[in-house]
């Protein structure tokens, strides 16, 4: 196993991230409702981040300092968003809308065909489908990158941003 490959237990993440996470019943960071969805936070502003990473259970760890980042800067955390992992196979948008009431849904590298979405979704582009905020994104890999042009994409992230928390 390469440092790369560190694969960290809910506990873990909860210990290494104790002002941002939720514990769920005291020893997890993980929720899951009735029907095994198995989502990172607590969704008190049900926001949900639906990210596909097949390497860990929700995300590396630099993605997910991004990620609080991003939150931090629209005044939220953690605790205000459930974030998914369709590494295992994407939800449906049905399960989604039943189990989290969504808001706000954020597709990272994730196609919105996938979830029943229409295919011609484009990057950046805000749409409201039956009643949710949808944002479709590049992936968290390719946003948390130090480059030219992953800062051309956080410059749009963030006017989309500014738009939807009225920022």
């Amino acid at each position: 196993m390469g440092i790369n490959n560190i694969k960290l237990s809910p506990e873990l993440v909860a210990a290494l991230y104790p002002g941002s996470l939720v514990l769920v019943n005291g020893t997890s960071a993980v929720a899951q409702t009735p029907d095994n969805l198995r989502f990172l936070g607590k969704n008190g502003r049900k926001i949900c981040f639906i990210v596909h990473n097949p390497e860990t259970e929700f995300l590396p760890e630099n993605q997910l300092e991004f990620l609080s980042k991003i939150l931090a800067a629209c005044h939220c955390s953690l605790n205000d968003i459930a974030l998914l992992n369709a590494a295992g196979g994407p939800p449906s948008l049905q399960a989604i809308k039943t189990q989290l009431n969504p808001e706000m849904l954020f597709l990272c590298g994730v196609p919105p065909g996938s979830l029943n979405l229409p295919e011609t979704l484009q990057p950046f582009s805000l749409q409201n489908i039956q009643g949710i905020s949808v944002l479709t994104l590049p992936s968290l890999s390719v946003l948390s990158l130090q480059t030219a042009e992953a800062g051309l994409l956080k410059k749009k992230l963030w006017s989309c941003l500014q738009k939807m928390f009225g920022l």
